[in-house]
């Protein structure tokens, strides 16, 4: 059985390696990271993802990318599915949805799509001189200019539609869920319970949200610094430890068992 991961960082696995109870510094993580984002296989079985596969008995089809945004996913995902033979009748799909906060565009200098971040645009000058200089363009400027929550959110929600209507006319057991990043996937808790509201209401759940599991990945699922302080997250690039990945394995295994053994009828 196959589970195709869909997502950014968060699901690729990047900093998987990252041990909490036996810190590194700061300099021997970005080596160790840099590595992770050039070679797309060297991630270990200290990553959630191969750590879930690796438990269930499952080949993992990993599609997801460290900085992607959910553009960007969706892109890749037309792609993978467009060129490659997919054995639906075996395989299940896990998506990890990013922040809303990140973009993709295509750019001439570069010949190819490259996806883009506000709040690194924002918070860190540096990110945003070194973006300029590769793309020709003002990442920051482009946001203030394009970028409005409601419009996003309302995207986002048609393309997980989309995506939803495509599992279910394959017959293919799916499950969304929220990536965790500095900024939170949904920062208005409002305009996340319309999203989940106009999911629910258009696919006939009725408020059923095993297929859409949105802010219940940790409690304090929107509070980066707390779940640094309890070692679920390094305090480096703000990616899962080996103690978050083993946490994620947990919330996630009884998601997959169900999609498999309920959905697949095995």
């Amino acid at each position: 059985m196959n589970l195709i991961t869909l997502g950014c960082s968060w699901v690729f696995g990047i900093g998987s390696y990252y041990d909490a109870e036996n810190p590194i510094d700061k300099a021997t993580y970005r080596a160790k990271f840099k590595k992770q984002g050039v070679r797309g296989d060297f991630v270990d079985d200290t990553c959630w993802r191969l750590k879930l596969c690796n438990e269930l008995n499952l080949t993992n089809i990993n599609i997801s990318k460290g900085g992607s945004s959910n553009q960007s996913q969706f892109r890749r995902a037309t792609k993978y599915f467009a060129e490659n033979e997919v054995d639906w009748e075996n395989t299940a799909v896990l998506w990890g949805i990013t922040s809303i906060y990140r973009d993709e565009l295509w750019f001439n200098r570069l010949n190819s799509y490259s996806s883009v971040s506000f709040n690194q645009a924002k918070h860190d000058p540096t990110n945003r001189l070194r973006e300029r200089e590769k793309t020709g363009f003002d990442t920051f400027a482009y946001f203030k200019e394009h970028f409005d929550e409601k419009v996003f959110l309302r995207d986002l929600t048609n393309n997980i539609l989309h995506w939803q209507h495509y599992f279910d006319a394959l017959g293919v057991p799916y499950a969304f869920f929220e990536t965790l990043n500095t900024t939170g996937v949904i920062p208005n808790p409002a305009l996340e319970e319309d999203m989940c509201t106009t999911l629910a209401r258009r696919n006939g759940w009725h408020g059923n949200k095993d297929k859409f599991h949105f802010s219940d990945w940790f409690d304090d699922c929107h509070r980066i610094d707390l779940l640094q302080r309890k070692g679920m997250v390094n305090p480096h690039s703000f990616h899962p430890t080996v103690q978050g990945n083993i946490d994620i394995v947990k919330f996630m295994k009884p998601i997959v068992e169900r999609m498999l053994y309920t959905e697949n009828g095995l």
